[in-house]
């Protein structure tokens, strides 16, 4: 027979076991399954915390192709530290094959980066400087995102290497507009601003000017 102390001394982790117990889950592996309890609650609130991050939906009214959600891991990015991105979304048209393609932009923020309610400024222009205008393969870098479906979800994500140590801190923004290659139409834009800070580790830091 097993004792166990008065429910009044049981520890909130006891408390829990005990309840493991009654259910007929075997007291040896409560911790493990407590443990992957908590592991999925951690990938949940990550999850939420990337859906609620700095990112808009920034396709016309004629827009095709939609987003739900766009996020960094980490966020804020560390120096040192790489970076995934992560794209949720549906398309109204098909885009077979490996069609899609998108402009890519990059911005930084070299001030005064919020309104004076503490929002982001999603205008282009200054205080926004564009430092990069590439043209990208989309099915190329995101073979996991092509061939578009109508009526179907897509999901993509790429790790991006480490920024060079010398990179200003600060807000960045990653504007993407995407198009048929077949024929050039526009069909949607996907619109993210994370920010880049010192190392989590003092002796990693770069001497910054600008912070």
């Amino acid at each position: 027979m097993i004792r166990r102390p008065p429910r009044s001394t049981l520890s909130s982790s006891s408390a829990a076991s005990d309840v493991y117990k009654r259910q007929g889950i075997n007291a040896e592996y409560g911790d493990e399954f407590v443990a992957m309890v908590m592991f999925r609650a951690v990938l949940c609130l990550a999850s939420l915390q990337m859906a609620l991050g700095l990112w808009r939906d920034c396709g016309d009214t004629n827009a095709t192709l939609h987003f739900q959600s766009v996020g960094s891991i980490p966020d804020p990015l560390h120096t040192g530290q790489n970076q995934t991105i992560f794209k949720h979304g549906w398309s109204d048209v098909d885009i077979p094959g490996d069609n899609l393609a998108s402009t890519f932009s990059q911005y930084w923020c070299f001030t005064h980066c919020h309104n004076a309610d503490g929002s982001i400024k999603w205008n282009t222009g200054l205080p926004w400087v564009r430092f990069l205008k590439i043209e990208v393969d989309v099915c190329k870098d995101h073979p996991d995102m092509c061939p578009v479906s109508a009526g179907k979800n897509f999901s993509t994500s790429a790790v991006h290497p480490k920024l060079n140590p010398l990179t200003p801190h600060g807000w960045y923004r990653s504007q993407q507009q995407y198009h048929d290659k077949r024929t050039g139409e526009y069909v949607g834009c996907a619109d993210m601003i994370f920010q880049y800070i010192s190392a989590a580790r003092e002796e990693d830091a770069v001497f910054n000017p600008l912070n």
